[in-house]
């Protein structure tokens, strides 16, 4: 489908500014996204400046500073705020007032947020280590490490937790789903192979998290694939040539994507025939 048979639709949405609040720092990486808890909004800064504010309002509930430079943003959960800084330390708040409850190494620079269920964080690493922490004491609880290229693009997906499985891509353009009590590898596929000569070639980062929609996992890597996974058949069942750090999203039944190069692809969800190209 062409852009010259689209519908124009030319409804206007206009939107009001209820409150802002600035921070310091940048967010190159798009790693520093607010967290929703109850009736609040949690943030941290680069330089660990942590804010508690009221939704509606903006009023600040409570203010602390970590005195140290954070890597990745805030995850809430479980009435606790998770968030890693720059020394690879994954560190764990109290919502209620701020308040420090505990602080483990996670194993190496962490660039993207982490995932929580009521007793384990997961925290993926940018040297390609999964591991797995007590959510109340902050003990390792297991510890998985992919095997990892030479070179990769900085950058580092989030792993997602679904019906007690961990599912988290890796630098070598691979999928991995493990048990979330052990840790123990449960089935992998590779979103795309390497097909070049040098090692700029074949960087098939999978910098972006899985998508799960049903028994369907959608992935993508940087000089790969758009790969779509059974997790019932543990296995790929679709896949097209695209490249992207960005996410696929799936909307009213049409799946699409951001290429590297802002290119956007969309599909069909039922059998994946091609939609639109812009």
């Amino acid at each position: 489908m062409s852009l010259e048979n689209l519908k124009i639709f030319k409804e206007r949405f206009e939107f009001t500014e209820n409150w802002e609040k600035k921070f310091k720092g940048e967010n190159n990486l798009n790693n520093f996204i607010p967290a929703f808890s109850g009736g609040s909004l949690f943030f941290v800064d680069q330089e660990g400046n942590v804010s508690n504010m009221d939704i509606e309002s903006g009023e600040v509930l409570w203010e602390t500073e970590l005195e140290t430079t954070i890597s990745a943003g805030i995850v809430a959960g479980f009435g606790k705020l998770f968030l890693s800084d720059d020394q690879g330390n994954l560190n764990s708040l109290d919502q209620e007032d701020g308040s420090i409850l505990w602080k483990s190494f996670a194993g190496g620079e962490v660039l993207a947020n982490v995932d929580v269920d009521a007793g384990l964080v997961i925290v993926k690493t940018a040297s390609g280590f999964l591991n797995a922490f007590n959510i109340e004491t902050g003990s390792e609880e297991w510890s998985y490490r992919s095997v990892a290229p030479n070179l990769t693009v900085r950058g580092s997906s989030s792993p997602v937790i679904n019906d007690n499985i961990v599912y988290a891509t890796f630098d070598n353009g691979r999928i991995g789903a493990f048990n979330l009590k052990t840790g123990l590898p449960i089935w992998d596929g590779a979103i795309s192979f390497t097909e070049g000569v040098s090692e700029l070639d074949n960087l098939i980062d999978a910098d972006s998290s899985p998508v799960l929609e049903g028994s369907r996992i959608y992935t993508v890597n940087f000089q790969g694939n758009l790969s779509v996974f059974d997790a019932a058949q543990r296995r790929m069942v679709w896949e097209s040539q695209e490249s992207s750090f960005y996410e696929p999203f799936i909307l009213r039944g049409v799946l699409g994507i951001i290429s590297a190069d802002s290119k956007i692809s969309t599909f069909f969800v039922k059998n994946f025939r091609g939609l639109l190209e812009a």
